[in-house]
């Protein structure tokens, strides 16, 4: 299998930083509210453990790099637990949910089937998000339902995965070692209120597209991370037309805003260091290019 997807690695760095915790276990739970044929329900599991690649995957560290390989597929241990009823099914969740795995050379998944009382049960399955998201459990819990439902009936059990989380994780895979990735990298986003972070380095372009009134202060904030010969674009000048045409205006609210509008392309208009050429593209953009110094 080789190396690890970029999910999983910020994971695995996540267990390092919380070592010995359940942090990254996700667990789910179904009850059958009929009367359950529990080796079928043992049986329907064992079935769909094999058709998912995923819970094969085991880490293993390999001169200091973390690396996942696809083991053997056998039967599993499944735990039976006897409970009253579902009523307790939270309270044993909260138990099974803080199991703590062993990430190096393990298994990283659990299931338990629990039975009620009066003849009904549940199944419930722990596994680590390593080799599992909250969509791929979904679809287990589901595919064991229906695997469950078609023994019963004596009906024929579909054996072959419809979603391979192996598949995934070998697009992800080439997706790293493509060029595309390599693009990709040069991205940097960055979170956070506009108003208040600090940006470095120098940029060809710099888009605003902010409210209004902070058209002026986010152009006068980072218009020295551009480069000599860069641009900085500023949409949507026109309002929907009331910029040009005022009698459009009907509220207050539009008349600040075609105000707040002006103003900064009158602050474009009279700015020494840019040209500004207007393009009637969308709502209107205005594309400020910084002068060229003649010395």
């Amino acid at each position: 299998m080789g190396n690890l997807t970029n999910a999983q690695k910020s994971i695995w760095v996540t267990e390092q930083y919380y070592k010995g915790s359940s942090i990254n276990n996700i667990c789910g739970t179904a009850v059958i509210q009929e009367k359950v044929d529990f080796e079928k329900l043992k049986e329907s599991i064992q079935i769909v453990c094999k058709k998912h690649d995923n819970f094969w995957l085991e880490f293993k560290l390999n001169e200091g790099n973390v690396e996942q390989v696809l083991s053997e597929k056998k039967e599993i241990q499944i735990d039976t637990i006897n409970i009253a009823g579902k009523n307790q099914l939270e309270t044993e969740r909260n138990k099974i949910v803080k199991t703590k795995f062993t990430l190096e050379n393990s298994k990283l998944f659990k299931f338990y089937i629990f039975k009620f009382i009066d003849g009904k049960g549940a199944f419930m399955l722990n596994i680590h998000h390593l080799i599992s998201d909250a969509w791929t459990l979904a679809l287990i819990c589901n595919d064991i339902i229906k695997t469950y439902s078609e023994l019963i009936q004596n009906k024929e059990v579909e054996k072959k995965a419809i979603y391979s989380y192996i598949d995934y994780i070998k697009s992800e895979q080439q997706y790293q070692e493509s060029e595309k990735y390599n693009k990709d990298k040069q991205i940097n986003i960055i979170y956070g209120d506009a108003t208040e972070i600090d940006i470095t380095g120098k940029y060809d372009l710099i888009f605003i597209d902010a409210a209004k009134g902070k058209n002026t202060f986010f152009f006068n904030k980072f218009k020295d991370n551009l480069d000599d010969n860069g641009t900085i674009i500023t949409d949507n000048l026109s309002f929907h037309g009331l910029v040009e045409d005022e009698s459009l205006v009907k509220t207050k609210n539009q008349r600040g805003i075609v105000n707040k509008i002006k103003d900064y392309i009158n602050f474009l208009d009279n700015n020494t260091e840019f040209t500004t050429t207007y393009v009637p593209v969308g709502d209107k953009i205005a594309i400020s290019k910084r002068k060229v110094s003649n010395e």
